[in-house]
């Protein structure tokens, strides 16, 4: 609603700037939690499933890297909608499906349930450029890459220092 206001009012400035700090705090928080789960995977998959299923920790893993990309699409999505957009969103993710479902066909029997939640991510990070792409073109605004670089980069750092801390101690699970 908020963007389907300040467009209807033509208040860029508003939008543009609302628009850049959705897309850096939201990589901000959801950066760290995800980078966590990705982390002990293995203990998240053995609380809530049980030891049957932690063979699939590396495809949830995945998953979830893929998540960190879906997330800010999802924003992205609801920014189009709010420009007066949605048959731009309904493409998106068309090609995402349909990209979604050329992978399985390939990368199914190959890697298995790897192969899916690959093509799964792949599908997810297509609909983050593509809509990324276009709220910036619709928005006449500048995606915060540099910002959003740094933010990976320190992400990246957190989750070196972690799984190093991870093989060096030994830590009860709680």
């Amino acid at each position: 609603p908020m963007v389907s206001e300040l467009a209807a009012k033509k208040d860029k400035l508003k939008l543009t700037s609302g628009i850049r700090l959705i897309h850096l705090y939201t990589f901000f928080f959801v950066i760290p939690a995800l980078l966590s789960v990705i982390i002990f995977s293995e203990f998240f998959i053995r609380l809530l499933f049980g030891e049957n299923y932690v063979a699939g920790k590396l495809a949830m893993q995945i998953l979830i890297f893929g998540v960190l990309f879906f997330s800010v699409a999802t924003i992205n999505n609801n920014i189009l909608n709010g420009l007066g957009k949605p048959q731009q969103v309904t493409k998106i993710v068309l090609l995402a499906a349909f990209v979604n479902l050329i992978l399985n066909m390939f990368l199914i029997p190959l890697y298995g349930i790897e192969g899916a939640a690959l093509t799964t991510m792949v599908s997810y990070l297509l609909v983050f450029i593509c809509s990324s792409y276009l709220v910036a073109k619709h928005s006449k605004s500048k995606l915060p890459w540099a910002e959003w670089f740094k933010l990976f980069l320190s992400g990246g750092c957190f989750f070196a220092v972690v799984i190093l801390l991870k093989k060096l101690l030994v830590f009860n699970d709680w």
